[in-house]
This record gives C-alpha cells, structure tokens and sequence, in this order.
C-alpha cells in the first residue's frame, strides 16, 4: 500500500515576488530545514490566495510536516489550536484598531479572530509606562507591521458567540524585544523584501551609513538597526517610495 503524501499550507505570503523564483526558494529553504529528516520537498506550489502548499514525502514526512508548522506556520483545523500552545501567526489587519491587535494564525474555520488583547500586550511590553499607551501607539513603536511573521502563546480559547482565540506574546517574541531594549537603538521593520534589494535601497537612499546591522527576523523580514541618534521616522519616508510594496514600521518605543 503507497503511503500518502502530506500537504501543508505555510503562512508565508508570497508577497509581490514572482512565483517560480518563490517556489525554487522556499524549496531550497525548507530542503534545507528538513536535512536531518527522511522526508523530501515533492512540490512547492502557491495557491490562489497567495500562500504556498508544500507537498511533502518520504519516511519522516509527519516530522517534517510538524518541524516546518513550527518554524514558519501553517493552516490548520480550529481542533489543533489549544490553550497554551505556541504558534506562529502574522499580524493582520494593524490598522483596525480595536481592542488589541489581529493575527493570522492560520485557523481554518470561517468567522474567527485571533487576538493579542491590548491589556496583555500593555502587561508584556509596557508594564511600568503610565498613562497605559493606546493600541495605536503600541503598534507604531514596537514594529506590529501588516504580515509581520511572530510567535505567539494562546491563552484562552472563546467558542460563542464567535471562535475567538486570545494570544499573548511568545517568551522568543519577548526575548527578541529585551534585546532590542538593551540596544538603545531605533529600527525600521521591514517585511516583503529580500536583504540584496534591501541593501541596495539603503545605498540608493543615501541611508547606508545610516545602519549599523540587518538582522533577519523572517523569511523575507528584516530588522534594520540603526546608529544612535538615527530615527527610524527619518528613514522610512525615503526607503518606502523605493520599495512600494514592501511593508515598512518602526521599533522606537518611548523612554
């Protein structure tokens, strides 16, 4: 009996990039990720939403399947989303504020929400700032950029009268942000790029000089640390009308 091969679809847009050069890629990357394994990338194709479906074979191709949810999330069944899970979603719609900030972390089932509450990202991110900021001023300093790839924990779960799924920031997500506290320096998040024409954007702008590191925070997402006394609001005018369908924000969080 030929045992079947496993589909998964990533939550990795395919942003503006060209389709071919996408799958050749996320076929090397993802060969790459799984080399320990015996499983084998059959197929990378991009579905009509954008998203890629990997097709997967070979002996540990479950493994595989699970090994590659965890680096780069994937679309699954409200039924394997559970209460203390970490998951790996993107942050959706930030411009529609509310009560918190939307994710996409892959749930299939119609008429649902994932939600980072603004109570829980105010606890994890600015616990001692006073007056509390507002969720808009919470996703303009700490880089919640539309697509922006980052881990979450869920904390509860709602059934009615929607599904509702409540997140918290991950202790990765949180360890990345002290890191970037201790830096003291101002970064523009970029997401839907890739780090050559990038840089070569910088040079353009006349902005090189400008930065001190590229740090790759996903696929085609990158943190671009600036030097002290650089602003990031400075940079992002500049660099954005040359990259015009690249998601650009900033990490400046209030002292």
């Amino acid at each position: 009996m030929t045992e079947e091969n496993v589909i998964l679809k990533l939550l990795e847009p395919s942003f503006r990039f060209d389709y071919t050069f996408i799958m050749k890629y996320l076929t090397s990357t993802l060969e790459n990720e799984i080399k320990h394994l015996e499983a084998s990338v059959m197929e990378v194709k991009i579905d009509t939403d954008g998203y890629p479906l990997v097709t997967l074979s070979g002996e540990d191709r479950h493994v595989a399947s699970n090994f590659i949810s965890r680096i780069h999330g994937s679309y699954r069944p409200s039924r394997d989303f559970i209460v203390g899970d970490i998951v790996v979603g993107r942050i959706a719609n930030p411009k529609n504020v509310g009560f918190g900030i939307f994710a996409n972390i892959g749930c299939t089932k119609p008429d649902q929400e994932a939600l980072l509450p603004l109570f829980a990202v105010r606890n994890q991110l600015t616990p001692n700032v006073s007056p509390a900021p507002s969720v808009r001023k919470i996703i303009g300093q700490f880089g919640f950029v539309e697509d922006r790839k980052m881990e979450f924990k869920i904390t509860s779960i709602e059934n009615e009268p929607k599904l509702k799924i409540n997140l918290e920031l991950s202790e990765s997500e949180l360890s990345l942000y002290t890191k970037w506290k201790k830096e003291k320096r101002q970064k523009v998040i970029v997401v839907g790029t890739m780090k050559k024409t990038l840089v070569r954007v910088l040079k353009e702008a006349g902005n090189m000089n400008d930065v001190e590191e590229i740090e790759t925070i996903g696929l085609f997402e990158y943190a671009v640390t600036l030097k002290r006394g650089t602003r990031a609001s400075g940079i992002i005018p500049r660099v954005g009308k040359m990259l015009p369908y690249t998601r650009l924000g900033k990490y400046a969080p209030k002292k």
